[in-house]
């Protein structure tokens, strides 16, 4: 699993998400050091922090910079400096 893979399929997966989204981010509570922005129906997550952090969540991952990264009884759990978007379940 290599980075350039890793940003070939986020690109990849961007490009068929965007279309159903609008411009207009919402942005969610989150700890320091943390970002949370919802598009729709996606969920963007992003720690910045040398933590990890868990986070109030539904859905599912459809991408996570970290192989760590866990969606589990509704809570996000994010490694340190790691991301991840999420849908809703299908």
């Amino acid at each position: 699993e290599s980075t350039l893979a890793h940003f070939k399929r986020a690109l990849a997966l961007r490009r068929r998400l965007v279309d159903g989204l609008p411009d207009e981010l919402e942005w969610r509570p989150a700890p320091p050091g943390v970002l949370v922005y919802g598009r729709a129906q996606l969920t963007v997550a992003c720690n910045f922090s040398q933590r990890p952090v868990k986070l109030p969540a539904a859905g599912r991952i459809v991408i996570a910079s970290h192989r760590m990264a866990r969606l589990r009884d509704g809570r996000l759990t994010l490694p340190p400096s790691s991301a991840a978007w999420l849908v809703p379940a299908a």
